[in-house]
Formats: structure tokens, C-alpha cells, sequence
């Protein structure tokens, strides 16, 4: 169980830090101020580094149909879902930090903390290993590759997820949870193409004024949609348009 835990870097927190953690405990909040991206956080750090937890799309899916559509190698996959999109206002260059303590040491520590802590890093082009990277995990030298690196403070061998032009790789089968979690989604994560059918609809009969007025009543920082390689992606006053799916449920 979690008695503390501390997000940095990670979607919309800079730092957060939450103290006195019970068994039973309840989140509240304004709509987009972080409730699900914390549960995510938690999650995440607890063992889970799973691309549909992290992207909250249906990626393999949708990169397949890219893929059907006989558009292969005109749009890249990071175009349409990127690993920068779970950093604070996309500076990969800062990593996510995640630490906790909890009221019971697991099995994996072994010194007398009752705590550790993840760090994600986006592994650039630049990098000194990006390319040694790419070809132990047998994918092909493309400086157009995104690679996430995980790092735990007690284990010597960092994960990595490859987002690659065709598909996601991983550097391991499995996920090896340090604490027995389970993440419930609300609904299944977004296929956009029907959101993307909508508001085209709208904006052919120039209606999405209204929209964009029912919009900031749950997002105020909304200043307008756009369509960016197939899917639907918000103004909401940071250096980059973001995926509508990052902005939470109410807004999709």
C-alpha cells in the first residue's frame, strides 16, 4: 500500500507530492486537473508500461490501420501517438520522476527503504546508445524511432518501449509488477476516427463555434480543435497542440 507518492514531470504535473496515504482514499477535482493522469502515475510506477495506459489510444490498432490504408512510410507513427505527449508540456528533455513510499517493503529492495522510485526518460537520436538501442532490440536504424527508457533505482537492466513505423516494441514479454495493481478504465480507450467524422461534419456546416463554447465549460483553457494526421488535437495554450485524448473523458 502507498503511504506517499511524488509525480514530476509527468502530463499535466510539474511536481506533485501527496502525503498521508490511507488504504481507502479519494481524489477529487476540477475536470483536466489530473485525477486520472495521478491513478496512471501510480500505476505506472507500481510495474504496469503499458503503450495504451501511456498513449490512452488504441495504438497497435490504429497504426494498423494506417497501415491498411496503403499510407506506410507517407505518416509516421509518432505523428499520430508520441511518447512526448506524457511529458509536462512535451519537455522530453526532463525526466518523469516517480517515487514512493509504502507500508510494506517489496521483496525486490534490498536495503531498508520501504520506497523506490521510476525515472522515464525519452532516449534521443543524439544520445550516445540510441543506436546501439535500436539494434539490440533487432529494430532497424530509423533516427524517426521514438525509444521511453524506465529506469528503477534497484534494478540494473533499464526497459524500453520502441515506437517504431509499423508497430511497438518491448524489451521484455511481460511486465513485472512490484505491487499487485489493476487499472480500471472508465471507458476503452479512444479510437478517434469517429470523433474526427464528427467534428469534420461540424466544421463543414461551420457550426464548431458552438462546440468549442460547450467545451471550455469543462476545459476553459481551450482556444480550438484542429485535425492533425487523422485525429482531433486541442489549443489549449501550450508550446504544442495536444491529442484531444490526453485532455480526459469529459472533453472526448
Amino acid at each position: 500500500m502507498y503511504t506517499s507518492f511524488r509525480v514530476q514531470n509527468f502530463r499535466c504535473f510539474r511536481d506533485l507530492q501527496l502525503n498521508d496515504l490511507g488504504r481507502v482514499n479519494l481524489i477529487a477535482g476540477k475536470n483536466n486537473s489530473g485525477k486520472t493522469a495521478l491513478l496512471e502515475a501510480m500505476y505506472i510506477h507500481s510495474g504496469n508500461r503499458s503503450p495504451k495506459t501511456l498513449l490512452r489510444i488504441k495504438t497497435l490498432l490504429r497504426l494498423e490501420d494506417f497501415l491498411l490504408r496503403g499510407i506506410r512510410g507517407t505518416v509516421n507513427p509518432s505523428d499520430i501517438a508520441s511518447w512526448r505527449s506524457i511529458f509536462n508540456d512535451f519537455s522530453v528533455e526532463k525526466k518523469i520522476k516517480l517515487f514512493a513510499e509504502l507500508d510494506k517493503k517489496p521483496k525486490q529492495l534490498s536495503n531498508s527503504e520501504s520506497g523506490f522510485s521510476l525515472q522515464i526518460s525519452n532516449v534521443s537520436p543524439e544520445r550516445e546508445d540510441f543506436f546501439d538501442i535500436l539494434r539490440k532490440y533487432e529494430s532497424e536504424d530509423d533516427d524517426k524511432v521514438e525509444i521511453l527508457e524506465f529506469d528503477l533505482d534497484f534494478d540494473s537492466k533499464p526497459f524500453h518501449l520502441l515506437l517504431s513505423k509499423d508497430r511497438i516494441r518491448s524489451s521484455r514479454s511481460k511486465n513485472h509488477n512490484l505491487i499487485q495493481s489493476d487499472f480500471l478504465y472508465t471507458r476503452e480507450p479512444i479510437d478517434s476516427d469517429d470523433n474526427v467524422e464528427r467534428f469534420s461534419n461540424m466544421r463543414q456546416s461551420n457550426t464548431t463555434s458552438g462546440l468549442i463554447d460547450v467545451l471550455k465549460m469543462i476545459e476553459p483553457r481551450l482556444k480550438g480543435l484542429e485535425i492533425l494526421y487523422d485525429s482531433i488535437h486541442a489549443d489549449v495554450g501550450l508550446s504544442q497542440l495536444i491529442p484531444l485524448t490526453n485532455l480526459g473523458d469529459g472533453m472526448n
